[in-house]
């Protein structure tokens, strides 16, 4: 599975923003003109730079890019009764309750999600949010910004043990729990992407698969040991990792990490020390690099695992399994896998959360007088009446027979919902013509 990094266009210069407010008339030359617009814009790149998103907020709510509005809403709804759910065992920070606000609002908002979507701008509070919970170190852009936790000088300045700033994934599980969006944690790659290569002490890296699940298997079965072949990080076999490397002292200082010069002046004899280039003023020289892993004591491999996948996954879902990612380095624990869900389509069938729906025809005459139809459920065929004079559209519920409720673990499910459509005739008989004028004439007195 590809990388999950944050909203493509979100690591973009963002667009936009309020015009200069330079009065024209305050600037005698064009080139002072220029330079003060040039100066305004600068600042207004700072500030816009600010409202850089550094996560991908459908990633937070666990569903795809292209989820249509309402499914957007189902899966809001569904995570706020989970806040409610668990509102009497787990205190809930107040910044972290206004961010899953802020995001489900945005992506509610057609011309809020429209303006993400298209240019990476975030509204200036969710921005705001973003920059509080998720510090800037913990997000680097490029290959030499800092690694991702507390700096040595912090250590020294703080008089703290030395540890690893919380990222997001921890930040959202004390929102909503470990497991929540079903074992899943939707800012994986995003700390992965933030943490810098190092030879000291650090965290195994997280790694990602794709699965796909039938439109059946995924509403109520599950899998049970399904195979995944997962590209991650090993302990080299040739070399055992770096800190097998053999060394010796240096050959040029003689272990000194120091190098004496004499040069002849008129003066005299004059001897100096300088640093040894050799080793870099440590005295030892390091033996050669390994071949398989270039001094990375790490290697990729493919790994051949199994996973289970509960059953009322959607499309877009995201699990993680604990510790099943790449190899921390000098004893560090390992990553976690993230395994995103894809669900093939059903000629026939649809999910709306746990709720599973489908359309049915019946003739004209059958919506009169009323009639018996035979549904297609996700396990097994269910005989629904028809009541007389049902118009189209309406709208019948066979309970319990949607698909399992990921979030519960008592395997309570959804409902089969059933959308009535009349077929009406191309070509209407006089006897038609009644049909439909009881049909109008029932729809009139419902209304």
């Amino acid at each position: 599975m590809p990388a999950f990094l944050g909203h493509r266009v979100g690591f973009h210069h963002v667009t936009g923003g309020r015009a200069s407010n330079i009065a024209v008339s305050s600037i005698p030359s064009f080139f002072g003109r220029f330079r003060r617009m040039q100066a305004a814009c600068e600042q207004q790149t700072q500030k816009e730079q600010e409202r850089r998103p550094r996560v991908d907020i459908y990633r937070l709510l666990g569903v795809p890019h292209n989820a249509p509005a309402d499914a957007i809403a189902s899966r809001a709804k569904e995570l706020e009764g989970q806040l409610t759910r668990h509102a009497d065992t787990t205190t809930v920070d107040p910044l972290l309750l206004s961010l899953f606000n802020e995001v489900v609002a945005t992506l509610k908002a057609p011309d809020l999600r429209s303006a993400y979507d298209e240019n990476g701008i975030l509204p200036e509070s969710l921005s705001a949010l973003l920059q509080q919970l998720l510090p800037a170190l913990s997000y680097p852009h490029s290959s030499d910004s800092t690694e991702q936790g507390i700096t040595a000088k912090e250590y020294v300045e703080n008089r703290e043990p030395v540890r690893r700033r919380r990222g997001p994934a921890e930040l959202f599980s004390s929102l909503l729990g470990r497991d929540f969006f079903g074992k899943s944690s939707p800012f994986a790659a995003a700390a992965a992407a933030g943490r810098r290569h190092t030879q000291g002490s650090q965290q195994g890296l997280d790694v990602e698969a794709h699965v796909t699940l039938s439109f059946v298997d995924a509403a109520l079965n599950g899998a049970c040991s399904l195979p995944v072949i997962v590209r991650r990080q090993e302990t080299c076999t040739a070399c055992a990792g770096p800190s097998t490397r053999r060394t010796s002292p240096c050959p040029v200082c003689e272990g000194q990490g120091m190098q004496t010069e004499t040069r002849r002046s008129s003066f005299g004899f004059v001897t100096t020390s300088v640093t040894c280039s050799a080793c870099n003023a440590t005295g030892i020289s390091q033996g050669p690099l390994c071949k398989s892993c270039e001094g990375e004591g790490l290697i990729s491999k493919d790994v051949h695992l199994k996973v289970n996948i509960p059953a009322g996954v959607l499309e877009g879902s995201l699990l993680r399994v604990e510790g099943e990612g790449s190899e921390g380095r000098n004893g560090e624990a390992r990553g976690d896998l993230y395994i995103s869900i894809g669900v093939e389509s059903h000629d026939r069938l649809t999910r709306e959360g746990a709720d599973v729906c489908s359309e049915e025809s019946i003739s004209l005459e059958d919506a009169v007088y009323g009639c018996s139809i035979t549904v297609h459920t996700v396990d097994g065929d269910v005989e629904l009446k028809i009541p007389a004079l049902s118009r189209s559209g309406r709208k019948f519920l066979i309970k319990g027979r949607g698909a399992k409720k990921i979030d519960d673990p008592s395997g309570a499910r959804g409902d089969h919902v059933v959308t009535l459509r009349v077929a009406l005739p191309e070509t209407a008989t006089a006897k038609d013509r009644e049909l439909l004028k009881s049909l109008r004439e029932a729809e009139d007195v419902g209304e």
